[in-house]
């Protein structure tokens, strides 16, 4: 059983229960500068740690300006379609990200600046992940290990 929750900025949330995590889900009300927290509290002040962005959380929201996290971030994978189409100009991913996913940041054609830390864990960039965007420079760390076919095209 999961239970989605929204919060302010518009940003939605899915938990599960039993694991005490929490990954982001269709938020389309999602406006400005988005920080996505380490974790959020609910039901009598409980703690669940965000793990992921989930599928198609932006797709196609053009109110999105920049997405932040905080240095601790728990997030490991940013999945398919998340940022899909959407209006972001900026984004630094989080250390502990291993895989960033099919058309992950596919047509976002405002997004110049992807930053990723040296001591990124990053492993996989899926088919489509940045492509048909206007990125300027892109730094890859040592330890990734899979560039699917297009990742990057256009």
């Amino acid at each position: 059983m999961s239970i989605e929750v929204s919060m302010h900025n518009g940003m939605k949330y899915e938990l599960n229960p039993k694991k005490f995590t929490a990954h982001t889900v269709y938020s389309p009300k999602a406006h400005g500068d988005i920080i996505i927290p380490k974790s959020i509290l609910y039901n009598n002040n409980k703690k669940y740690y965000i793990t992921k962005i989930g599928a198609e959380t932006f797709k196609n929201n053009q109110e999105i300006l920049s997405v932040q996290f905080p240095e601790d971030s728990k997030i490991k994978s940013f999945e398919n379609s998340s940022f899909y189409g959407c209006s972001i100009k900026s984004i630094s991913i989080p250390r502990k990200v291993k895989f960033i996913g099919e058309n992950a940041f596919f047509l976002c054609y405002k997004l110049k600046t992807i930053n990723l830390p040296i001591d990124s864990k990053l492993v996989t960039l899926d088919s489509n992940a940045i492509s048909f965007s206007l990125i300027e420079s892109l730094f890859i760390p040592s330890k990734v290990e899979e560039l699917k076919n297009g990742w990057c095209c256009s």
